[in-house]
């Protein structure tokens, strides 16, 4: 038996977390990218699933029998996280990744080492990569209003090597190598589970982005650092509907940001 296919009940050292509504392709190619991982510890898997008419999701449970099934009756990034994470509260990490993200051979292994060698790391991501092999700038510095504004501009399109945008990115840094960050997407994203004990689940007003960006926040309120680990990789299929105009998960988005803004009373520390 391969180790991605071990049950959540034997314990595991990494719990692996997915969310799935209308993408069942990328779910296909991100379970195939998880079964070639073979990481020398136990692992499991759980699927969150927003059950609809349309799309009940009983065939997850028959083309991929060792991956867990749980269902979501409403639809929210955070709440079908945690529901995720509820399936693998035995493991020793846990990593966040969304169902348009795909693994590379050692990527998981590579995390999770990382994870093991910096104690203060509450939280690690991986080189993430489009898939024509460019670079995804997933380790960033927290917003400010003007890097906002010029995100969410015309500018972003016309320069995007701007000042606002290189400083946001982290595109001054060697990203060869490993370094400290403000936070990590969570499209990929290995959390310590003692971190995630600490700091607690994802907050679940955030239906459709900022959860990651107020996860990592708390994290590093608490005491904890969040890394960047690019000997790991992971190719990113980005499906970003918010990015397609105004449409409902544009406001979504929208509704994230001022929550996160009256939560915290400012973008970042």
């Amino acid at each position: 038996m391969a180790r991605s296919e071990m049950n959540a009940s034997a314990s595991p050292h990494l719990g692996i977390v997915l969310i799935h509504h209308r993408m069942a392709d990328h779910l296909r190619r991100c379970l195939g990218s998880i079964r070639t991982q073979n990481p020398p510890w136990p692992m499991a898997t759980v699927v969150a699933h927003y059950r609809t008419e349309a799309d009940p999701g009983d065939w997850i449970a028959r083309e991929f029998p060792w991956a867990r099934l749980v269902w979501a009756e409403r639809f929210g990034i955070s709440h079908m996280r945690n529901l995720g994470l509820e399936g693998v509260a035995d493991a020793r990490h846990k990593l966040i990744l969304d169902v348009d993200a795909e693994l590379q051979p050692g990527a998981l292994e590579e995390l999770a080492r990382f994870l093991e060698a910096e104690t203060q790391a509450g939280a690690v991501g991986p080189r993430t990569v489009r898939p024509d092999g460019s670079l995804e700038h997933n380790a960033k510095r927290f917003y400010d209003w003007t890097t906002l504004s010029v995100r969410r501009s015309p500018l972003n399109w016309l320069w995007p090597r701007n000042p606002w945008n290189r400083r946001h990115l982290m595109m001054e840094i060697d990203h060869s190598r490993p370094f400290a960050c403000d936070w990590v997407a969570g499209a990929c994203m290995l959390l310590r589970g003692e971190a995630l004990q600490q700091v607690g689940p994802f907050d679940e007003r955030y239906t459709f982005g900022f959860e990651d960006v107020d996860w990592c926040l708390r994290a590093r309120q608490a005491g904890w650092q969040v890394y960047y680990c690019p000997s790991a990789t992971v190719v990113h299929h980005v499906q970003r509907r918010s990015a397609s105009g105004l449409n409902t998960l544009t406001l979504e988005h929208l509704k994230s940001l001022w929550r996160f803004c009256r939560k915290h009373g400012r973008l970042g520390p």
